[in-house]
């Protein structure tokens, strides 16, 4: 009794049923690639910061030593340190001075006043930088949790693939014994029951290959989670058999897209920050205008110490291929339009597929319940006449067969149903089964 305590005591305990929404959210809050775009939009968040400082002063600090013989700098550096006395004025000494050590510090402070509208060129290129990260972040967010439901939709539809070709071959089985039951009454001949064993081979076969393409789909599904791809997986309930509610016509949908898309976001994200390069380039060829002030300490006395203060202008009027730059700039801008009306037009197209998608799916699945309910009529009635010997096994066999893949069409008309309502979420920006498609799109 004791062994037995502890032999229950040790048993692995299940894991919990993991339902579709709780797998989505799993798979946004461990996916890489969605922890990468938030460190881009910190990234991006830094780089506003670093252009809004084109508005500040900046402060720096100078501190040099020299010795030099050099009459002309030797002469300057006692005039600085306030130690030049009349003998220093000697042609003598001016031309020949000796070593002379100076050592000095400065702090310099510049403000920009006018930089032909670079700081503000750059911070807008910044900032929209920064929404093209927020939107790729989005997008990204976006297409884990469609790929994550596909995943589990996978899953579902490989173990419901499972189930009914174990269901099928055990009615293959049965029919197996009674072609084999009959042949040995002498009232069937030896065709039908080799017939039947080879359909019961071909199901034995294909139910490997179903059980194969389930342990993929779980690996697959938690490689999507962020789990270990051997870790255990409970899901909660099969493919469901309900429809997905109705959807907005579309004309709505494809608003909705073109309002909400982070692709479409990003893109004239892109273009504003094209175009901010082009305002950046451009304002290479204006004049800068700056504040300087200076204080400078030679380290002799409180008498060395000086002061400068003024304001400097420099328009730089030729060289260093700013036409060219700005040329470059302003194709790059009409580049990132281009690439936006593409990009238009490829989540109408995308909006449309979807849609037509999903209501084919919707059709299809329609049509194969009809088939269901007519193959599962036809395999009973065929299999009651084989046992009264009025049908052969062919007709027996053909039957089952034709149920067999009416139950296997019914099933992915359901998985495409569900992946198509997914991508349609997808399509007009919002988030696969934690968004609602027909309350957004009023």
């Amino acid at each position: 009794m004791l062994l037995a305590a502890s032999a229950g005591l040790a048993a692995p305990v299940p894991s919990p049923a993991m339902g579709l929404a709780e797998a989505v959210k799993q798979a946004l809050a461990n996916n890489n690639q969605v922890e990468a775009g938030r460190h881009r939009m910190t990234a991006a968040g830094h780089r506003v910061e670093a252009a809004k400082s084109g508005y500040l002063p900046q402060v720096d600090l100078e501190v040099g030593a020299t010795r030099t013989d050099n009459p002309g700098q030797a002469f300057l550096a006692k005039i600085n340190r306030g130690s030049a006395t009349s003998e220093d004025f000697s042609p003598t000494v001016v031309n020949d001075p000796g070593a002379t050590n100076d050592v000095h510090s400065a702090l310099v402070v510049r403000q920009p006043l006018y930089r032909g509208g670079a700081t503000q060129a750059q911070v807008e290129r910044a900032r929209s930088g920064q929404e093209q990260a927020s939107e790729a972040l989005r997008g990204t967010r976006l297409q884990v949790a469609l790929s994550a439901t596909q995943a589990f939709l996978r899953v579902q539809l490989a173990q419901a693939r499972v189930r009914v070709t174990r269901e099928a071959l055990e009615a293959a089985r049965g029919h197996l014994r009674i072609a084999e039951h009959r042949y040995k009454a002498g009232s069937a001949l030896r065709s039908d029951m080799l017939q039947a064993r080879t359909r019961v081979s071909e199901l034995e076969e294909r139910l490997l290959n179903r059980q194969n393409g389930l342990a993929l789909a779980k690996s697959t599904l938690n490689e999507r989670l962020g789990r270990s791809l051997d870790a255990p997986v409970n899901l909660d309930g099969s493919l469901p058999q309900d429809l997905p509610p109705k959807t907005p016509s579309l004309a709505a949908l494809t608003e909705r897209a073109l309002a909400h898309s982070p692709d479409l976001a990003g893109q004239r994200a892109g273009l504003a920050a094209a175009r901010a390069r082009v305002d950046a380039v451009g304002a290479q060829l204006l004049p800068h205008v700056h504040l300087q002030a200076r204080f400078e300490d030679h380290r002799d006395a409180v008498s060395d110490q000086s002061w400068l203060v003024g304001a400097q202008m420099r328009w730089r009027l030729f060289g260093g291929g700013r036409w060219a730059s700005r040329e470059a700039a302003s194709a790059d801008r009409f580049a990132a339009a281009a690439r936006l009306t593409d990009t238009q037009r490829r989540i109408r197209l995308q909006v449309k597929e979807a849609k037509l998608n999903l209501d084919n799916a919707r059709r299809r699945l329609e049509t194969v319940r009809h088939a269901v309910s007519s193959a599962r009529e036809s395999l009973r009635t065929n299999a009651n006449r084989y046992k009264q010997g009025a049908a052969t096994i062919v007709e027996v066999l053909d039957a089952q067969v034709a149920r067999h893949q009416a139950r296997l069409r019914r099933l992915k008309a359901l998985y495409d149903l569900r992946l198509n309502y997914a991508r349609l979420q997808r399509a007009v920006g919002l988030t696969p089964v934690l968004d609602r498609l027909q309350t957004a799109a009023r």
